[in-house]
């Protein structure tokens, strides 16, 4: 029995999951160390099952409840479900859960174990860049939203970058995106969110407070005055749109329209107008490309 835990140990620490065990009857769970590692966090001697359900993200909890409950009642050979977890930091992670329930010959579940692996690679980030994705700049945006937030987002898109990306080749292509990123890495704040969006587009989320949204973008328009070379020939980047918004104020105008909680769903919209010099304190501005709009439900 030993040697079989002790291989069944090696072969989890391998696997770089963590491990939960859950006892029904004693109403306890207990966390393997490399669970808590994941979200960086110190579990209580005698941590009950909702120490676990209060890290779990609001909008997730239902889900994961949902997956227990199914499987202990037989509906479901095992537990397997997706949630959001708070790490220390304050973020989220997106983590896959597994379990089995362990049942006596009356089939009553006395124990119920698993593993939690951290997909959050996997769902928020976007592969070829390395840069959060569309999933991920939503779920921000929906979480700031909901703390009635005064975080600032900014849409930037450079105008027929689509079509010089056409006109390149393969080595060239990479080149410019990978030039791309990295003038916009060097030009915004460190702790600044930056995610790489579908048609060539990148999203931008300033934490309320933190940073000033407008030197900030800035920067980012003075990163793309000077010429790149690409395959040989110099480069001169073409214009730079950018829409903005102040989260906490339309989030108010939304509200007061509204009876009922709702949850926002972000929409890209193609527009053309002019963005102004002076920085809106509660209005949508955006350059030719895109305009920033949220729809009830």
């Amino acid at each position: 029995m030993r040697e079989r835990t002790a291989k069944l140990n090696l072969i989890l620490e391998g696997s770089n999951d963590g491990v939960w065990v859950w006892y029904l009857d004693e109403d306890r769970v207990e966390f393997s160390r490399r669970w808590l590692e994941m979200i960086d966090c110190a579990v209580p001697e005698d941590a009950c099952p909702e120490f676990w359900f209060d890290l779990v993200h609001p909008r997730d909890l239902v889900r994961l409840r949902t997956a227990i409950a199914a499987h202990l009642d037989g509906l479901e050979p095992f537990v397997n479900v997706e949630f959001r977890i708070r790490h220390a930091n304050g973020t989220y992670r997106w983590m896959l859960c597994r379990g089995l329930a362990n049942r006596d010959p009356q089939g009553l579940v006395h124990l119920l174990a698993g593993t939690q692996s951290d997909v959050t690679a996997l769902r928020c980030v976007d592969t070829a860049s390395g840069l959060p994705n569309e999933r991920s700049f939503r779920e921000t945006i929906e979480d700031l939203i909901a703390q009635e937030s005064g975080a600032v987002v900014a849409l930037l898109a450079f105008n027929r970058l689509g079509d010089l990306v056409e006109a390149l080749d393969s080595q060239g292509v990479e080149q410019l995106r990978s030039e791309t990123r990295q003038r916009l890495l060097r030009a915004l704040p460190v702790r600044t969110m930056l995610a790489q969006l579908p048609g060539n587009q990148f999203g931008v989320v300033f934490a309320p407070g933190e940073h000033n949204p407008e030197a900030a973008l800035r920067a980012v328009c003075r990163a793309f005055d000077q010429p790149t070379r690409l395959g040989g020939a110099m480069f001169h980047w073409l214009g730079l749109s950018i829409g903005v918004m102040d989260l906490g104020a339309h989030r108010v105008a939304g509200a007061a329209g509204s009876s009922r909680s709702s949850s926002p769903s972000l929409r890209l919209v193609p527009v053309n107008c002019v963005v102004s010099r002076r920085w809106p304190a509660c209005a949508t501005r955006t350059a030719s490309g895109y305009r920033l709009a949220y729809s009830y439900r």
